[in-house]
């Protein structure tokens, strides 16, 4: 069935999916998504000013106002604990997805206030769902343009309030 371009879902994964769903249309994640300027999973492309590398990144959402660039991005994960979130968050380095994606978004719009916020909902009941903010974000260099150093240590996560 996968060759003809249809994948097989057993029906305690629709249920599972519609659970996470439901979770997500009545979290705050709801609101970004139904803002009307907002565009979701867009690549977007840079050049980093410091390495001279093309990049890439796509971001699950974005809005993008005069001054503000919010990137947001879905994760579903065990728990949303904020002790297990970290954990999980650390050990997959999702830090280091932050930075690169604030880097890129600093690059693009170097005059804008640049901030990333995952939302984290569970893949088991209770379903529960959390804005996870990131602490740390890429630093700018003298020249406006951002910065790709990041110190490992600064890229913990925790929940934000809400």
């Amino acid at each position: 069935m996968q060759a003809e371009g249809k994948i097989v879902i057993k029906s305690d994964e629709v249920m599972q999916i519609e659970s996470i769903y439901l979770s997500a249309s009545h979290s705050d994640l709801a609101q970004v998504l139904n803002e009307p300027s907002i565009t979701c999973e867009e690549p977007i492309f840079w050049k980093d000013t410091m390495s001279g590398l093309a990049c890439k990144a796509k971001p699950d959402a974005l809005l993008v106002t005069p001054d503000k660039v919010q990137c947001f991005d879905l994760k579903v994960t065990g728990s949303v604990k904020p002790d297990d979130w970290s954990r999980v968050a650390s050990r997959l380095r999702y830090w280091l997805q932050a930075c690169h994606y604030t880097s890129g978004l600093m690059h693009l719009y170097p005059n804008h206030d640049v901030s990333f916020t995952f939302y984290v909902i569970e893949n088991k009941f209770p379903y529960r769902s959390e804005k996870a903010a990131v602490q740390s974000r890429c630093g700018k260099i003298p020249n406006g343009t951002a910065s790709d150093q990041l110190p490992m240590s600064t890229g913990r996560m925790k929940p934000s309030t809400r």
